[in-house]
């Protein structure tokens, strides 16, 4: 009997795995702190998304320190700056293989109400599954708040932590 009661409870809480649903409605705005790993690379810094789009700032490592990347709002151009000097340029002409590019290409991925596999629930924390073209994507958001927990990409092998929201 608790073996079936067990059984009933993990099914009632599961019963949209697998399912496609819409996208959740990720945060308006935030800041926070992100992690961004690949094989290669590890950078950190702060990432804040406004009425402006997304803007990351490096912090680790400290050769990069203080580099900041805004991505456009059509999402086809990127402010790279430094201290006072900043230029934009196409979002094509940064190379295919930057880790910056990568980034903003994962975020501009996530769109709500789009049709997105629900992989895992635990807790207030879902992971969903999309394609965007040839690549797949994994987004952990915290239901309750629309804060993104984790990106990840199968091909480009990326990920994104976010963590310490202000």
């Amino acid at each position: 009997a608790l073996l079936t009661a067990c059984c009933c409870m993990l099914a009632a809480g599961g019963c949209n795995i697998g399912k496609k649903m819409q996208m959740p409605q990720t945060a308006a705005s935030f800041s926070c702190t992100v992690e961004v790993e690949r094989e290669d690379v590890f950078l950190s810094g702060m990432l804040r998304k406004d009425e402006e789009g997304y803007f990351f700032l490096i912090q680790y490592p400290e050769t990069l320190c203080h580099m900041g990347f805004r991505l456009g709002a059509k999402g086809d151009t990127v402010e790279v700056s430094c201290q006072d000097i900043a230029q934009t340029v196409p979002i094509g002409e940064i190379s295919e293989t930057s880790i910056v590019r990568d980034l903003f290409g994962m975020l501009s991925a996530i769109r709500e109400g789009e049709p997105a596999e629900l992989v895992a629930q635990n807790g207030n924390l879902q992971t969903f599954r999309w394609e965007d073209g040839e690549q797949a994507y994994f987004a952990k958001i915290n239901e309750e708040t629309g804060m993104l927990q984790e990106l990840a990409d199968e091909q480009l092998r990326l990920k994104l932590t976010f963590l310490d929201y202000e």
